[in-house]
């Protein structure tokens, strides 16, 4: 029967992104500076006259594209220090390769889990349960959306309860990073990836 520690997955986080310290607070402001950066541009393009909407509004695409590389980034290089490598922060867009891929996956995904949602509350929690790993995998095994929804699934199956009470336990945690205005997430952002990865290997190798 397939398995894994909270406590441990916690640990493993916590230990990986105070090893990793420096480079896991660069990763975290510049993730950080996008989400303020955007939500700047946003509230801005509300106030502005109707010649400079379309240049406010290039620039929010151009920040969503650059904050889903980054997403990219972020995962694939935890996933790399998960496997023992250095990677450098310079390195975090050299995976433009996934980008169609990575966004199929997220919107399949919201998709499947809304719908389940809909029509019924807990096939929608299954779902978002089962799937959780989808983007993981197409960062990990470089696998087309639906490959990567059934290898989640794989991974999952037998443990999804545990993964359920897994993920709020890291909700909560972010939470309290985001109470300290925000800065708080610049360590508890890393961490929960950290230990999601750590899950995510240890169940797929079972």
């Amino acid at each position: 029967m397939k398995t894994f520690s909270i406590k441990e997955a916690l640990g493993y986080g916590w230990d990986t992104t105070i090893n990793n310290i420096g480079l896991v607070i660069g990763m975290s402001v510049f993730v950080l500076a996008l989400k303020i950066l955007s939500s700047i541009v946003q509230r801005m393009s509300n106030f502005v006259s109707l010649p400079y909407v379309v240049a406010f509004s290039f620039c929010s695409i151009l920040l969503a594209i650059i904050s889903i590389l980054v997403s990219i980034g972020f995962i694939k290089i935890f996933l790399r220090i998960y496997d023992g490598e250095k990677p450098k922060f310079r390195e975090i867009f050299n995976y433009q390769n996934l980008f169609w891929k990575f966004i199929a996956g997220s919107i399949i995904y919201a998709f499947v889990v809304a719908v389940g949602t809909v029509f019924l509350i807990i096939p929608g929690i299954i779902f978002a349960i089962a799937f959780a790993f989808t983007t993981i995998v197409i960062v990990d095994k470089n696998l087309g959306p639906i490959k990567a929804m059934k290898e989640s699934a794989r991974v999952t199956k037998g443990v999804r309860w545990k993964l359920l009470g897994f993920g709020l336990l890291l909700i909560l945690i972010n939470i309290g990073g985001a109470i300290a205005f925000g800065i708080g997430t610049i360590i508890t952002m890393p961490l929960s990836l950290f230990g999601a990865i750590f899950v995510y290997r240890h169940l797929a190798s079972q």
